[in-house]
């Protein structure tokens, strides 16, 4: 797994062969396509580089998650997030790039790009409740308003166009989130 994030973030979805990934792997082409399509050989090294594991757990049931989200101190918890999000969206920005060059190109990866997205909004729900149960979250919008900031700002949107195409500093970046977190999203 680790040869084909390699491989996906250093070339993209369309130069990245299945040869290609299993030279960086030193074993066959075939090998590499045991595993299945490029399409989902993709979308797993994707999964793999963003949560070190393959497969696709809902976020809210991480442990890190749980633990960012149990802190009680409200500005703890934001600076926490921020930096777990700016921290996860730093190693796997060019992954990311990937996915999206692939789901452009081949239906197969736009299909589990969409799935990939529609788990994305589901976490982001979930992460608005367990806010909510907690009393902390934004009242004077809908959940759905509240679901897609936070979605927005702790997509990887933010990272390419702030540090990569702005120059920002992940620190800067981070400091960005937390504002934006505690305008958007918590309660005054």
């Amino acid at each position: 797994m680790q040869a084909a994030v390699a491989c996906f973030s250093q070339y993209g979805y369309s130069r990245s062969t299945l040869a290609l990934i299993g030279r960086e792997a030193e074993v066959s082409a075939e090998s590499v396509a045991a595993h299945g399509p490029k399409a989902a050989l993709l979308i797993a090294a994707f999964e793999y580089a963003f949560t070190g594991q393959e497969g696709a757990d809902p976020v809210a049931a991480r442990e890190d998650i749980e633990r960012i989200f149990a802190i009680e101190d409200t500005n703890e918890m934001a600076r926490a997030y921020a930096d777990f999000s700016v921290s996860v969206h730093g190693k796997g920005i060019d992954m990311w790039r990937a996915v999206q060059d692939g789901a452009a190109q081949d239906e197969s990866v736009a299909e589990l790009y969409r799935s990939l997205m529609e788990r994305r909004l589901r976490d982001n729900r979930t992460i608005v409740r367990l806010l909510a149960d907690r009393g902390i979250v934004r009242r004077d919008q809908p959940e759905e308003i509240t679901a897609g900031t936070l979605a927005l700002i702790s997509s990887f949107d933010p990272y390419q166009l702030y540090v990569r195409d702005f120059g920002w500093s992940e620190q800067q970046l981070t400091d960005w989130f937390v504002e934006v977190f505690r305008r958007n999203v918590l309660s005054s």
